[in-house]
């Protein structure tokens, strides 16, 4: 994840530890809410895997998101 841009690496590391301020932050510097790492995580996958439903229910509401990404 080291080699990701700074504004991804906030978007996955925030989604990560649940940090919704941490991802409006990253949202707020224009990153792609479709943004994967190298394992091609995005953070809706993120957030459903670690079981964060008010982080998923905030990202499913940004412009964008593609819900169908594997």
């Amino acid at each position: 994840m080291l080699n990701l841009p700074k504004k991804v690496r906030l978007l996955l590391t925030s989604t990560l530890f649940n940090d919704i301020t941490g991802v409006r932050k990253a949202l707020r510097l224009k990153v792609d809410i479709n943004s994967s790492g190298p394992d091609l995580v995005t953070p809706i996958h993120l957030a459903a895997e670690k079981g964060y439903t008010e982080m998923a229910e905030f990202l499913v509401t940004v412009e964008g998101i593609d819900l169908n990404l594997r």
